[in-house]
């Protein structure tokens, strides 16, 4: 019988440690978040954040017409590439170069 009683003793001790701990990480614990939310932004910084994300995403957007500008331009070249080369105009306003003809230098 003295191992059921130590074994009673010991489960009844740890499960009162158990709930000490746990009150005691729930009161503290408590304490401890209320300077992380002390630092959220302020109003102006998300304001400001927010219009840095807004021009990021504007020269994003033009970013992508161009390269789309650019695509289009590859494509009608790939579609002339059967006919002999001529002057293409770029998206840019360039000149293209004329392709080397095969047996030429």
């Amino acid at each position: 019988m003295r191992f059921f009683e130590f074994a009673t003793a010991v489960t009844a001790i740890g499960c009162g440690t158990g709930v000490i701990i746990s009150t005691v990480d729930r009161v503290f614990s408590a304490r401890r978040q209320k300077p992380v939310e002390a630092e959220r932004p302020s109003k102006d910084q998300t304001v400001n954040r927010q219009r840095q994300l807004e021009t990021e995403v504007a020269t994003l957007r033009r970013q992508n017409e161009l390269l789309q500008k650019e695509l289009d331009w590859h494509a009608r070249l790939l579609e002339q590439g059967s006919q002999p080369p001529r002057a293409v105009q770029s998206p840019q306003g360039e000149y293209a170069r004329r392709a080397p003809q095969p047996g030429r230098r």
